[in-house]
């Protein structure tokens, strides 16, 4: 549905955050329940969108026809990410599985030296 006439005047549509939701929480569901997430979790799930024909025509639809909304819709797939995984923000990397994102944030579990 789009935001307002300007968005209908400009042919642009904001990005769909529940159908990208949607598509995280089914790439994460995917992952045994009983594995750890991998430090590299946002990477992957780019290169499965990456390799899915079904994930990859979505992204493509949500990033728009100029890819206007590129950097949008990759900075909210990590912070979905991180949101369903728990998981805290340890640095920001080069990704090196997919060619939809240049950079992600590694994910893990931050302790206070306590523990």
């Amino acid at each position: 549905m789009y935001n307002d006439v300007t968005d209908i005047k400009r042919g642009q549509m904001p990005v769909d955050t529940e159908e990208l939701d949607y598509m995280v929480r089914k790439i994460l569901g995917s992952y045994p329940e009983d594995k750890r997430w991998p430090i590299n979790i946002i990477d992957q799930v780019f290169a499965i969108i990456e390799k899915s024909y079904t994930y990859h025509h979505q992204y493509k639809l949500l990033i728009g026809i100029d890819k206007q909304d590129k950097d949008t819709v990759n900075q909210m797939i990590g912070r979905l990410v991180k949101e369903h995984t728990g998981l805290q923000s340890l640095r920001e990397v080069t990704g090196q599985l997919s060619s939809l994102n240049k950079n992600y944030t590694e994910l893990g579990q931050v302790t206070n030296g306590n523990d």
